[in-house]
């Protein structure tokens, strides 16, 4: 009877899980990687080496050997809402360089072009799309990430994903940029009725208004769009420390609203 371990290992508390893992982007070929949109799952690109096989007759075995690592098309899916659509509208179609960066801090390197499509809408579950990577060449592993990382801009509370308006009075929420004083937000009416409606943002307060002329079926949304282009990368002065965010608001309007 076997008494103990052959080999006994300690363990290194060097056991990892897959949470912080992200899929980022050089959207500028700038060197530095921002978040691409928030993914539950993140499906790798790189296959298995292909091999060649070879027989001499002299020799007791039949032998391979190896040639390239062959790239696969991998899909995840993602949640259908206006801003992940938005970002791969801007990704997509276009030959970039991706990084996937797995939560241990170990990146790996790839170029591949994006595309997205929506899914079946399932009666109990969330709204979702596909995602697809096309990988056309691999590039290096890096095992310290951080350097690399831009941060991307966020609001520091929750902004609601609609807003109803009445010709009462104007409509203030606080909307203030998370960790960065110098950030500044830019708010833009869009849609059918983009000129009933009135949207300003300053000093942390987004404040919209309902326009002369407007009826209760005119629909349309506010763009918010988060910048900084007076912080940069540290010996980086081109450079911005930070990635743009963007959010919709959907707007509509009640009507008048009595005493």
């Amino acid at each position: 009877m076997q008494k103990g371990f052959l080999i006994e290992t300690e363990d290194d508390s060097r056991k990892h899980n897959p949470y912080g893992s992200a899929l980022l982007v050089d959207e500028n070929n700038e060197g530095f990687y921002a978040i691409t949109i928030p993914l539950e799952g993140i499906p790798t690109v790189t296959g298995d080496p292909e091999t060649f096989e070879y027989n001499v007759l002299t020799e007791r075995s039949k032998g391979q050997t190896k040639g390239k690592i062959e790239l696969e098309a991998a899909s995840t899916d993602f949640f259908w809402t206006k801003e992940n659509c938005n970002r791969l509208d801007q990704l997509k179609d276009k030959v970039l360089q991706y990084m996937t960066v797995y939560g241990n801090g170990i990146g790996v390197k790839f170029n591949a072009e994006l595309s997205y499509r929506a899914n079946d809408v399932d009666n109990g579950d969330n709204l979702k799309g596909t995602l697809t990577i096309t990988p056309s060449s691999l590039g290096d592993m890096v095992y310290d990430v951080r350097p690399l990382i831009k941060q991307t801009l966020q609001f520091a509370g929750t902004i609601p994903a609609d807003i109803v308006l009445t010709d009462k009075e104007e409509y203030k929420l606080s909307c203030k940029v998370k960790d960065d004083t110098a950030a500044k937000v830019t708010a833009t009416v869009i849609g059918d009725a983009s000129d009933k409606y009135t949207a300003t943002w300053a000093d942390g307060t987004l404040t919209l208004k309902a326009n002369e002329g407007i009826k209760q079926s005119d629909y349309a949304m506010v763009r918010l769009e988060i910048t900084d282009t007076t912080s940069k990368i540290d010996g980086e002065e081109s450079i911005n420390k930070y990635a743009p965010y963007t959010l919709f608001i959907d707007l509509s309007y009640a009507g008048e609203v009595s005493e």
